[in-house]
């Protein structure tokens, strides 16, 4: 090859006769060379990213493509590959340099700032595409100058901006402004970098050869940057961009007034920076002051939160938590507790940044343990465990927000402005059925109920709209307050743990496996989640199902001797005597057993079971609340004259007290079997009613005529029942 033959170089044509100036070829293509050290150097240091090592190669080829054209002598070469290499390796080294130095420090900026200009190029998802554009123009650029004679570079430019515009209209995503500089810049290297040589045979084997392998090289980048483009995408993503989530604010829960009953409030985490102090060169800071700010700051937290001293003191020498700027030592504290601390801080004359906080929000319930078993608790991450406030998290949890932000090859954020911000969106409010004053009420009541008669396991109460199913109270005794959820109010389970400690003193396993459970049983709603024989107030089912199905009429009479036979048992009233005959109110009124069982086998065992059924006693209820429980009962299959009898009177069947309550309501208020609910409305953050929750008829089960003499009958037994405490106004 001769000399001057390499240094041939025409803009239009490839006609050797008109030669541009030597000095202006060779300062061209001497640019095209460093810019391919440059390329190459990209490649390499986004070699993580998608194509990295295309846009390396794309770089190295061009070099050996331009050596060529300058007619560089071989030793050139093998100088100016440790030269690639050196430069790879700075960039690399700026790289993970960037993640390792402190945020504080002007070098760790810089070189971020720097090596992430040098890789924004590769960090959009348009990189492949651009890159597939490139390498196609410079190839097509190459062999459209064979056949009509331009100088590839012209080809090579041409076909790139037409690939660009084709790219913009098909794939918006990938023509960025900054993206349109490498399709050319490749196409610079790779078509300015062929010879203009005449041509031979040797040189058109080349270009063969060259591109059959391009072809191959194109097929794929068209599969994994057309046909594989979302998986790519997603990875991308994955891979180069992080997020910093915002919090929702979780919404409120009020009474049907209004009344407030759980809330949300700003409390605040506690952050110790242990290398505020072991970061500090001695000539600022000596040892023993050091010392004594190490031990007044550890004394200083854990006299306000707690916190163990000794721990604190080492958190400042261990290996681990030295020369860490974030460490973790108290949760959700209360802003006077905050800042206690740091006026205390400053008067010791410690360092400012040794101590920080960040927000965070703590749920608060103003009416302590008023309705505890309706509203439920969040646990530690702020998420609803039970009640309410389990059933609508998804309401009251709202939904976060993020901001997501370029990072590098280490995870740290790029210092560019291009951050995309999704607002959090605060959670909606809930406006209960309850009834603040009813609920103390019946709070109160309980409670003293519960303490007379010494109940052992619990007793809970419900009040309920008979009309639409709302729940205007629910309680369960003892309760527990929740702001304090995890001590233990019963006094019955006090004494058994005390016992149990007493016991087994050393079983401090045992122990708080016994506590748990305690605790556990406590936070429990009675109302939906323990089963019952509900005894005497059944008699209302069996009643209302027999007067619905004509067996009996309020003028039917029963003979009560005291006990009745039925097969083999003999089965007692309960009281000693003998109510005689009676008719069907005085039965209901002396709630006497034999009558009922009577009833009952007038009514049969199928037409029983599908009253039974009817009134929703094998199902839940459907109560907005978790963890409801579904009686256990006889099937009817199962079920003889004995079985009959028994439950009859509400005995050997097992319910809920929402299943029995429910049922009373659809007894009395024309016969429709409700959907008990204790939320009215739902709100958003701002005021607006998004879900309003209304009555709900899962069907009828007797008629109103039927439903009008179970009323009538009802309350004659509340004004004759001498020494009743009930009476209606």
């Amino acid at each position: 090859m001769k000399k001057q033959d390499t240094a041939a170089f025409s803009l239009i044509r490839c006609d050797t006769e008109k030669k541009a100036p030597a000095l202006a070829v060779r300062a061209i293509r001497a640019a095209l060379f460093f810019a391919g050290l440059l390329t190459a150097a990209q490649g390499a240091a986004g070699i993580w990213t998608n194509y990295g090592w295309l846009w390396a190669a794309a770089g190295a080829a061009a070099l050996v493509w331009q050596s060529v054209a300058l007619g560089l002598p071989r030793r050139w070469l093998r100088a100016v590959l440790p030269l690639l290499c050196l430069i790879c390796a700075a960039v690399f080294s700026g790289r993970f340099l960037a993640g390792a130095i402190t945020v504080s420090s002007s070098a760790g900026e810089t070189l971020t700032k720097a090596t992430g200009h040098i890789l924004l190029p590769l960090a959009g998802v348009g990189a492949d595409a651009a890159l597939f554009v490139a390498i196609s123009a410079a190839l097509l650029g190459t062999l459209c100058a064979y056949a009509v004679r331009w100088s590839p570079t012209v080809c090579g430019l041409l076909l790139t901006a037409l690939s660009a515009a084709l790219l913009a209209l098909i794939k918006p995503a990938a023509a960025q402004p900054w993206m349109a500089v490498c399709p050319l810049c490749a196409a610079l290297l790779l078509a300015g970098g062929a010879a203009d040589h005449k041509e031979s045979v040797p040189m058109l084997l080349n270009y063969g050869a060259l591109l059959a392998a391009a072809g191959v090289l194109i097929a794929n980048l068209y599969h994994v940057s057309v046909t594989e483009h979302d998986r790519f995408t997603a990875m991308a993503n994955d891979s180069q961009f992080g997020s910093t989530t915002v919090e929702a604010n979780r919404g409120s829960i009020y009474d049907t007034n209004g009344k407030i009953l759980a809330q949300s409030a700003t409390v605040y985490n506690v952050i110790l920076n242990p290398s505020a102090l072991t970061g500090v060169d001695e000539s600022k800071m000596n040892a023993d002051e050091k010392e004594r700010q190490i031990k007044t700051v550890a004394k200083i937290l854990s006299e306000e939160l707690g916190a163990d001293y000794t721990k604190l003191v080492n958190v400042f020498s261990d290996e681990k938590t030295k020369n860490k700027q974030w460490y973790k030592v108290a949760s959700k504290i209360e802003k006077d507790i905050v800042t206690r601390i740091y006026t205390r801080i400053d008067e010791e004359g410690l360092a400012g940044n040794l101590v920080s906080t960040e927000d965070d929000t703590k749920r608060y319930y103003p009416q302590g343990d008023m309705a505890a078993a309706v509203i439920g608790f969040t646990n530690y991450e702020g998420d609803g465990i039970y009640g309410v406030e389990a059933y609508y998290n998804d309401y009251l949890a709202g939904v976060d927000g993020k901001i997501i932000s370029a990072t590098d090859g280490l995870g740290n954020e790029m210092p560019f402005k291009n951050d995309k911000i999704y607002a959090a969106k605060d959670g909606s409010s809930l406006y209960l059925t309850i009834d603040s004053t009813l609920q103390y009420y019946c709070e109160r009541e309980l409670a003293n109920c519960v303490e007379q008669n010494n109940v052992d396991n619990r007793a809970c109460a419900i009040i309920m709209n008979a009309k639409t199913g709302d729940i205007l109270a629910m309680a369960t005794s003892p309760g527990y307050d929740l702001n304090d959820r995890n001590s233990i109010y019963s006094k019955k389970d006090q004494l058994t743990l005390e016992k149990y400690k007493e016991e087994n003193p050393d079983d401090e396993e045992g122990y708080n496996e016994k506590y748990a459970e305690l605790r556990e049983k406590q936070w429990k709603n009675k109302a939906i989640t323990e089963l019952y024989e509900p005894g005497s107030v059944f008699k209302v089912v069996t009643g209302s199902s027999a007067l619905e199905e004509k067996v009996i009429d309020l003028n039917s009479t029963f003979t009560c001797n005291h006990s009745i036979q039925v097969a083999d048992r003999t089965i007692n009233c309960w009281t000693a005597g003998a109510h005689g005959t009676q008719d069907f109110t005085t039965a209901m009124t002396n709630s006497c057993n034999p009558a009922f069982i009577q009833i009952g086998q007038r009514l049969g065992i199928e037409k029983f079971c599908s009253y039974f059924r009817a009134y929703g006693f094998t199902e839940p209820t459907g109560i907005d609340l978790p963890g409801e429980a579904s009686g256990l009962y006889v099937a009817e299959e199962s079920m003889g004259i004995v079985e009959l009898a028994s439950c009859s009177f509400g005995q050997s069947n097992t319910v809920t007290p929402i299943q029995m309550i429910t049922a009373y309501a659809a007894v009395i208020n024309g016969g429709y079997l409700l959907q008990p609910h204790v939320v009215s409305k739902i709100v958003d953050n701002n005021g607006n009613v998004i879900q309003t929750v209304e009555k709900t008829v899962r069907r009828q089960v007797i008629s109103e005529e039927t439903s009008a003499e179970m009323r009538q009958v009802l309350e004659s037994v509340v004004n004759n029942k001498g020494g009743s405490n009930a009476y209606i106004k």
